[in-house]
């Protein structure tokens, strides 16, 4: 009970200082008419990795499909317009700059790579597939085609599950300079019960992960100080930790351990030999928070505010 009084004073603090030191958001924004659903829709080509085949799929369609796999469908309104928007920006943004002359997108399409289509919506939805397929459609309905754009472009605007209670900068995960993705305070997501995780692996695993890739000799007891004295963000997801000979970032540990997000720390187990992480978040941290911006849409945010927090210098345009 202490524990849980804590958190919540510590969310109470964070908000009330909100924004993030050095971070400015943008102001409430006023809601963008829906679009005129007359105009004609184009379509994406997407190749499916399994087998290389080629469908295509209408815009408007695949919106859906892609909303229904990336967000829970009993998540606030507010909510699903936003991730519409985010996912749409996204989408576009890969269709206009395809190097491919044949498709635009490709994915596992045959494994769930990236959407859902209506059979896999009845799978996962069971004997609610009417009520939530209609609740995702509604969210589609409310806000297509609206993408996010600067200066008349649409960005690539990403997302993920679930912060450690500030989002991060682009450059600090991807090392690329990009203006639209800065590190915001998020810290309604320490209110998620998926907040913190754990994994836990065998020292002869976490040696078997390594040792192709670094140069010195594996000693997993070192390990952990090396991670405790890992280069971090401001947001403290790790930047560069010094592993045996070579420079690892969060994002690269978090692939190589299957863990939640590169915001993390480490101990051992003597008696076990074993490694555990102990890990922040859910996602590479960059872009919209889906669960943040399920509890602003709580607290009476909408969509358009939702999208304002997460996007900087970015546009709502039909």
């Amino acid at each position: 009970m202490k524990k849980k009084l804590l958190l919540l004073f510590t969310v109470f603090i964070l908000l009330a200082v909100l924004p993030f030191v050095g971070i400015r958001y943008k102001e409430r924004s006023s809601e963008p008419k829906p679009s005129d659903s007359s105009s004609p829709e184009s379509y994406f080509r997407i190749k499916d990795d399994s087998c290389g085949k080629i469908i295509k799929i209408k815009d408007k369609e695949l919106l859906l499909r892609v909303l229904a796999y990336e967000m829970p469908a009993l998540y606030e309104q507010e909510a699903l317009k936003a991730q519409c928007v985010a996912s749409y920006s996204h989408l576009c943004y890969l269709r206009e700059h395809s190097k491919s002359s044949d498709y635009d997108i490709s994915g596992d399409v045959q494994n769930n790579g990236f959407y859902l289509n209506d059979d896999e919506m009845k799978k996962r939805f069971g004997e609610n597939y009417k009520k939530y397929r209609a609740r995702l459609q509604s969210a589609v309905d409310a806000v297509f085609p609206q993408k996010l754009t600067d200066g008349g472009k649409v960005i690539d605007a990403l997302y993920f599950a679930l912060s450690s209670g500030n989002t991060e900068n682009y450059r600090d995960v991807f090392g690329i300079d990009e203006k639209h993705h800065r590190a915001v305070a998020s810290p309604l997501d320490m209110l998620s019960p998926e907040y913190i995780s754990k994994k836990t692996v065998s020292s002869a695993d976490a040696e078997k992960i390594l040792k192709p890739l670094c140069s010195g000799q594996i000693d997993i007891l070192k390990m952990v100080p090396a991670i405790k004295d890992a280069e971090r963000t401001r947001s403290g997801y790790i930047k560069s930790a010094k592993l045996f000979g070579k420079a690892f970032t969060g994002e690269e540990l978090r692939k190589l351990f299957s863990l939640r997000s590169g915001n993390f720390t480490a101990s051992y187990d003597s008696d076990h030999d074993t490694l555990s992480f102990t890990v922040y978040g859910y996602g590479h941290g960059v872009g919209m928070s889906q669960f943040s911006a399920n509890e602003m849409a709580k607290q009476g945010e909408t969509y358009t505010d939702i999208l304002a927090r997460y996007y900087n210098k970015a546009t709502i345009t039909n």
